[in-house]
């Protein structure tokens, strides 16, 4: 087992990630934590029932004797130059960017499980969605799907626990008919929903998904938690509606259930909870809602399956 640092473990997919592979290597040693903060202060907490102690990332040094680093900051800060500087100076260091921030974009490839790790070492979570596309995909890989759109819907948690506060505050100023301020990356979205396009998002799909046809777009919603993610596949033949049940009734993590389904549902598991999929009249389309809490699925156990193509 490598040893890891986990920069910022106190963050909502920092929490979870840590928490999950302190489920999965249970060596102390394995995880280093720092925090990329602003302040000079230790954070104090606990993961996995253990208390932990996170010191501020200070220099590259700190990471000497890491042959990993998982980044899940939620805010940028002048701390992420020491961060930096690590990148340029160690080209063997296995980096996974689960942070959302775009500032390592560049640097670095989409990832859903331990096949990424033959792109390199420089590496992204993928967008939730795009983890939930690729299990469903291989769930219906007997039909030989063609061409397949993603609609993502995503919480206002994917930008962080300062988003969910920014949230709360924007819905009282909107009730009690005041002006509202302070936005969610200029947005208001109490009470809302944002298109954001998908440009980014069908690259990513399109780069994981290369024996697809894929068109993605992206919405940020109005709920605090849980991604809603509308699937629509595409076959050359007709597909059987009761087989197709068939196959994602047994594939492994995923739940069909009888409607409603709600976001409120989906916190902490670890289950794609689908309903029953649509199917057009011509036998060639199935259009499935998929739900998922993007911190597990796309967040920490995504991260845990990738880290484990290591073992």
């Amino acid at each position: 087992m490598p040893r890891i640092a986990i920069i910022d473990p106190l963050t909502l997919l920092g929490r979870e990630i840590s928490a999950e592979f302190r489920h999965q290597w249970p060596n102390e040693g394995d995880l280093l934590f720092f925090h990329a903060a602003e302040d000079e202060e230790h954070q104090v907490t606990q993961i996995g029932g253990h208390a932990a102690l996170v010191p501020p990332l200070t220099d590259p040094g700190d990471l000497d004797s890491c042959e990993a680093v998982v980044l899940t900051t939620e805010i940028g800060s002048d701390r992420l130059d020491v961060f930096d500087r690590l990148l340029e100076n160690r080209s063997n260091l296995l980096f996974l960017d689960a942070s959302r921030l775009e500032r390592y974009n560049h640097l670095t490839h989409p990832a859903i499980d331990a096949d990424g790790l033959a792109s390199g070492n420089r590496l992204r979570l993928a967008h939730p969605s795009i983890a939930v596309a690729g299990i469903l995909t291989e769930a219906l890989r007997a039909f030989s799907p063609e061409r397949m759109t993603i609609a993502a819907i995503d919480p206002v948690s994917t930008y962080g626990k300062h988003a969910i506060d920014l949230l709360a505050r924007q819905a009282v100023h909107r009730l009690q008919g005041e002006t509202v301020k302070d936005l969610l990356d200029g947005q208001l979205l109490a009470f809302n929903m944002a298109a954001q396009g998908g440009k980014s998002l069908t690259e990513e799909a399109a780069s994981l998904l290369p024996n697809l046809h894929v068109a993605a777009t992206r919405t940020i919603g109005s709920s605090f938690h849980g991604h809603l993610i509308l699937l629509g596949f595409g076959f050359e033949e007709i597909v059987d509606p009761d087989q197709i049940n068939d196959c994602l009734e047994q594939t492994r993590g995923v739940l069909i259930a009888s409607p409603p389904v709600n976001l409120d549902a989906i916190t902490d598991r670890n289950e794609i909870v689908i309903t029953p999929p649509a199917i057009s009249p011509d036998g060639r389309t199935v259009a499935i809602q998929a739900t998922v809490d993007g911190t597990r699925i796309g967040g920490a156990l995504t991260a845990a399956t990738i880290f484990q193509g290591l073992m």
